[in-house]
């Protein structure tokens, strides 16, 4: 809880596992190919609609990624295929089809989560979000694919070292025009400059102003700074990366940086915001190297 946004455009990100390395080196003659199976978040079947949409936003992520030679395809039954050129790392190809779907949240409470806490086995609990914040553990919270971005949440950090409890969600995907990965000029680190449309950009200074003045004191204690800022989290996929607090009012846009950003990461993360979040649920059924 260390990381501050300060002044027009400071964010800061820890990396997880959603970010991975990026493009093994393309060869002319082969590709490699995954079979993937779409499913609704809910485990129903696809409809053709989300899945055009899903196929489009893949193909658009892998592409601003880097990769050479891109194509997805429907191949019926629920079914999508995802070629790229050259021999590739299919785990590292196949993060790319997580859902990607951020959201900035004001953090109202803040506590260690240590492992399983006693009350906390089975599914992840249903009731009012306070109740989650008492009684989940950070690796239910984790196997979770989403989580309702118009409702208070409760949510971990990928290594479930701390537990969130989050308003709704103020600024999503959606509100964000573009994305960038390049590198601090003045650090030489990695950072991915984030845009907002008009909309997002008032939902985003709206945020930041609130959390700046722990309005209507909303925060705990246990989650301002000394001088009583709250924090904003970057949730993705269920998951908090990252919770500064916010040490001025930002009218501007944001930058992601810190942790252990790298090329590969800082491109990913701005080719997952560029396409937008994937309205369905990929999962990987087999890889195989094919030639061209």
């Amino acid at each position: 809880m260390t990381t501050r946004w300060t002044g027009v455009t400071a964010v800061a990100l820890v990396c997880t596992a959603l970010l991975a390395t990026g493009c093994d080196d393309a060869s002319s003659d082969v590709a490699t190919r995954l079979t993937v199976t779409a499913t609704d978040p809910g485990g129903g079947p696809a409809d053709d609609g989300s899945l055009e949409t899903t196929r489009r936003n893949v193909e658009s992520r892998l592409q601003a990624a880097g990769y050479d030679d891109v194509e997805v395809r429907n191949v019926g039954s629920g079914k999508l295929t995802v070629t790229v050129a050259g021999q590739q790392d299919a785990t590292t190809l196949g993060g790319y089809l997580a859902p990607g779907d951020l959201a900035f949240r004001l953090v109202r409470d803040l506590a260690a989560a240590s492992g399983a806490t006693p009350a906390a086995t089975g599914a992840v609990p249903t009731g009012p979000a306070a109740e989650q914040f008492a009684t989940a553990a950070c690796d239910q919270l984790n196997a979770r694919a989403s989580v309702n971005p118009a409702q208070p949440t409760v949510a971990c950090d990928p290594a479930g070292s701390y537990r969130y409890l989050l308003d709704a969600a103020a600024v999503r995907g959606t509100d964000v025009k573009d994305a960038e990965a390049t590198t601090d000029p003045q650090t030489g680190m990695w950072v991915v400059n984030i845009g907002f449309n008009a909309a997002g950009q008032t939902r985003w200074t709206n945020l930041t102003k609130t959390a700046y003045n722990n309005t209507d004191n909303r925060c705990s204690p246990s989650s301002v700074d000394e001088s009583g800022h709250c924090a904003v989290a970057i949730v993705v996929d269920a998951k908090v990366l990252s919770a500064p607090t916010i040490q001025a009012v930002i009218t501007g846009d944001a930058v992601v940086a810190g942790g252990v950003i790298d090329a590969p990461t800082a491109r990913r993360l701005a080719a997952a915001l560029k396409s937008g979040a994937l309205p369905l649920s990929l999962r990987v059924t087999s890889s195989e190297t094919v030639r061209r």
